[in-house]
């Protein structure tokens, strides 16, 4: 039940206006509420941070999601007859330019059942559509020396869900290998955009971000952006990058073996500018597991400015296996300015449990210029005789200390 009060409560903030849109977000709460049928047995954590396989946790026992992907295939434009007729199954032939006049033509579209190769243009979303992925299925980039990139690119579009998406970046077939400039190859990335549902997607070697959530230097910001069931592993950059938006949620997110150049942080909640806006950030049962850095960092110093900003950040449940920090409150850089305004709001943490971190909590000076960041219920693990045991001594020192005479953790 606690999936679809949250649903409950995200679709009472959407505004949208289209009927195909309706339509798909009345489906994706069927689809959460009884787990996703493309899983494909990828590991999360329970309780006590082990990882199960999330088809023992619920079933689809009266296959209402199987009925309603069904319904939505019926509708779907297939992007397999538009390919040649002795077309590659195989990722070796660059059918880009083929998907994208789909994909501009046609509101519901299915991916082909097998893997195929996407060109450094990638591919462009557009408003009030519906992309599903099979089984099969995936997006693999194209080896490139690009610094940056987007295998799919939401910008300035609203109305659109994705079923599925599994997309495989560049990070091992670089045209240069011996050259590393840039990092901001994104696996996703969503700007100036509203009204997004991605369900199920798995990303991974990308050369910068899995997902980037971005590009608010001018209007609209990003707001009602959902992802549920998010899959990362191994990209170099971030995980998951946050620097503008209203109204965001990671569902279930699984963030594993992010490194290769900094923040190399499962997710990095981390404005660009003070025009920037971090508002209803919501993070529920997100796992983060064997992170060069950060499990979670939240890195508020460039949205301090002279105009008055609230920030509102959620983070339940979060789950970190040995990752360099398990959370970080990174500190304010910067010299204090007398026309600097602090931030107002809350960051919020609940219910964390860390182990086989260089340590559990990492909270920089704010020199009196973030919100009031409160850690409730947190459980720190440790190691003795090989077994995982509650570190006593770090949890009363965490739930008791006052860091840098400004940050209260309670």
């Amino acid at each position: 039940m606690k999936i679809i009060v949250i649903v409950n409560r995200i679709l009472s903030k959407l505004v949208v206006q289209k009927e195909l849109f309706l339509k798909v977000l009345l489906l994706t709460i069927v689809l959460i509420a009884t787990t996703s049928c493309h899983n494909s047995g990828f590991n999360k954590p329970n309780e006590r941070g082990e990882r199960v396989n999330s088809k023992t946790i619920k079933k689809d026992e009266d296959n209402t999601q199987t009925i309603a992907l069904l319904k939505l295939n019926k509708d779907a434009v297939r992007i397999i007859d538009f390919l040649p007729a002795s077309y590659d199954t195989i990722a070796s032939v660059d059918y880009t330019s083929i998907i994208q006049g789909v994909l501009n033509s046609h509101s519901i579209v299915e991916f082909p059942n097998f893997p195929i190769l996407i060109n450094e243009v990638g591919l462009n979303i557009r408003s009030n559509s519906t992309l599903i992925f099979p089984e099969n299925s995936l997006l693999k980039f194209a080896s490139s020396d690009k610094i940056s990139y987007k295998v799919l690119n939401f910008t300035k579009v609203e109305n659109v869900t994705l079923f599925s998406p599994k997309i495989e970046g560049d990070r091992y077939r670089r045209k240069f290998p011996n050259k590393e400039d840039g990092s901001w190859g994104m696996g996703i990335s969503i700007r100036s955009s509203k009204n997004i549902v991605i369900n199920d997607a798995k990303i991974m070697h990308c050369w910068g971000d899995g997902v980037y959530i971005g590009g608010c230097n001018q209007a609209p910001h990003n707001n009602s952006i959902i992802f549920n069931n998010l899959f990362v592993d191994n990209v170099r950059r971030n995980g998951v990058s946050i620097t503008c938006g209203k109204h965001v949620y990671f569902n279930d997110a699984h963030i594993v073996n992010t490194q290769g150049t900094a923040p190399e942080s499962g997710i990095d909640i981390e404005p660009n500018l003070p025009t920037n806006i971090i508002e209803d950030i919501n993070l529920i049962n997100p796992f983060t597991e064997n992170n060069a850095n950060h499990g979670i960092v939240v890195s508020l110093g460039q949205l301090v400015g002279t105009a008055e900003k609230e920030v509102s950040i959620n983070i339940e449940d979060h789950v970190d296996k040995n990752s360099g920090w398990g959370f970080t409150y990174a500190s304010f850089r910067k010299e204090k300015l007398d026309e600097f305004r602090s931030l107002s709001g809350n960051v919020i943490v609940n219910n964390p449990k860390y182990s086989g971190n260089k340590k559990a909590f990492l909270i920089g000076a704010s020199k009196g210029l973030y919100p009031l960041i409160t850690i409730s219920n947190p459980m720190i693990y440790t190691i003795d005789d090989g077994q995982l045991v509650l570190d006593l001594e770090s949890i009363n020192t965490l739930k008791n200390e006052i860091f840098k005479s400004d940050l209260i953790i309670k």
